[in-house]
């Protein structure tokens, strides 16, 4: 298949991707989700709050909350209700009181919302901590905003931080959060611009500061950080670091020339996740207990090797157009859904990979082109080995152990691919199995029961 040819097909099946989760918003209408990216209609203030509205005033006016001009301030502690901004440019003055909630809603709400300063409150016990976003599907911003001298505890988001940009954080303390703090650069797409605030070492999570470069090169982050982010940066070197309950471990945003090794991260959203980036050298980390152990997401041309990935949710995944990764020599166990999972990629190499005792798919294709799985150990998965589906075509899987799974080998949809010289066998109801439309697929091996 030409290259021209494979663009196409991606940008189609972009499109169908876009229409399915946009159905999918359609049926859950009104409902707030855990991950507000899945959600494409205004997010209601949640409920019940207290409001700085537009015009300046506090409803319900028995809030304690005491105007004095543009500054808002707590006059005693708040229990069960969200704080919620409609204002720009007025500062929000916790006084040293605590907000708390009940384990669900969110403490200060904001969004799209601009030149806000939220300072000097304890928050703790609700869904999200802080929220700060804009709804970026509907052409809004949240920018210049201030977090300053806050304590964040006890939440499932400390605080959370979504398609804001050129906000300032300071001296903010997070502990003991799932996820102390989150920060992604968009809803429907994800944008660079989304990465850049301001985020310096005086905000700590549990107990270490926040690494947050942007436009920085030639520095090595060692093992004091709790949270690192490379924004628009270049030969960095992220090694020996203990990360643990962030959104992500380490981020990486169109960023090149990275080496992260030797890491242990666990209890994350995504260890580490890749946006845009190239070059991205990750060897000899442990990356246990996360949601995702690697994420990325229209990133190409990485190297993943050597790395311990397991008991995650899923191992591996890119997404989006990613292109020309090399996933070698890795061990990917005991993960509850996927050991890999590749949507869109193309040219991804997986050679020598250890892939056993997941607990849906071993590696999951789907709409994936021109791959090699080549002398890989794919055995004991609950459910499949490999899995080609939607269009999976022009892949190469050979000379792979293909053994204990349910099903070793799944094609559906799929075309054009090369099953060579792979042992298959004790595989327990189907060792190759088609479902759905194929065509020229290829097929020789060595054993097959």
């Amino acid at each position: 298949m030409r290259k021209s040819n494979l663009l196409e097909k991606f940008r189609y099946n972009r499109f169908l991707h876009i229409a399915l989760v946009c159905c999918l918003a359609v049926v859950f209408l009104g409902q707030l989700v855990e991950r507000v990216e899945a959600n494409f209609f205004p997010v209601p203030i949640p409920q019940p709050a207290f409001v700085i509205k537009s015009d300046g005033s506090v409803d319900p006016s028995t809030a304690p909350i005491h105007r004095h001009g543009n500054v808002y301030t707590f006059t005693e502690n708040i229990v069960g209700y969200t704080v919620a901004v409609e204002r720009d440019n007025i500062v929000l003055d916790g006084n040293g009181y605590t907000l708390k909630g009940n384990g669900n809603s969110t403490g200060v709400f904001l969004k799209n919302i601009n030149g806000v300063t939220v300072k000097n409150m304890e928050i703790s016990g609700f869904q999200y901590g802080i929220w700060l976003f804009a709804e970026d599907f509907m052409s809004m911003t949240s920018s210049g905003n201030f977090l300053l001298n806050n304590l964040v505890t006890d939440n499932f988001y400390g605080i959370y931080i979504s398609y804001s940009s050129n906000n300032t954080l300071r001296d903010n303390q997070l502990r003991n959060n799932t996820y102390n703090f989150c920060i992604k650069g968009g809803y429907l797409f994800q944008t660079v611009e989304g990465y850049l605030n301001d985020v310096d070492e005086s905000n700590i999570v549990d107990g270490k500061p926040i690494i947050y470069l942007i436009n920085k090169q030639g520095i090595t982050v060692t093992s004091y950080a709790g949270y690192v982010a490379l924004v628009n940066c270049r030969d960095i070197t992220a090694q020996n670091l203990n990360l643990t309950n962030n959104a992500q471990g380490i981020l990486i945003v169109n960023t090149e020339n990275v080496q992260v090794k030797q890491n242990y991260i666990s209890n994350s959203d995504s260890a580490i996740y890749l946006f845009n980036s190239t070059d991205i050298i990750m060897v000899e980390n442990t990356l246990t207990n996360n949601n995702e152990g690697i994420k990325g997401y229209i990133a190409s041309y990485n190297h993943i090797a050597s790395n311990n990935i397991t008991r995650n949710k899923t191992g591996i995944s890119f997404t989006g157009v990613s292109v020309n990764n090399t996933i070698i020599g890795n061990s990917i166990t005991a993960n509850t859904v996927h050991g890999l999972n590749l949507w869109g990629s193309a040219n991804t190499s997986l050679l020598g990979n250890t892939v056993v005792y997941n607990n849906e798919t071993g590696i999951n294709f789907f709409d994936s082109h021109n791959n090699q799985i080549t002398a890989n150990i794919i055995a004991n998965n609950t459910g499949i080995g490999i899995k080609l589906w939607f269009d999976a075509s022009e892949n190469l899987i050979a000379e792979n152990n293909i053994t204990s799974n349910r099903i070793g080998i799944l094609l559906n949809d799929a075309f054009d691919n090369k099953i060579i010289y792979n042992t298959i066998k004790d595989n327990s109801e189907w060792g190759i199995r088609f479902e759905n439309r194929q065509n020229n697929n290829a097929i020789f091996t060595k054993t097959t029961s």
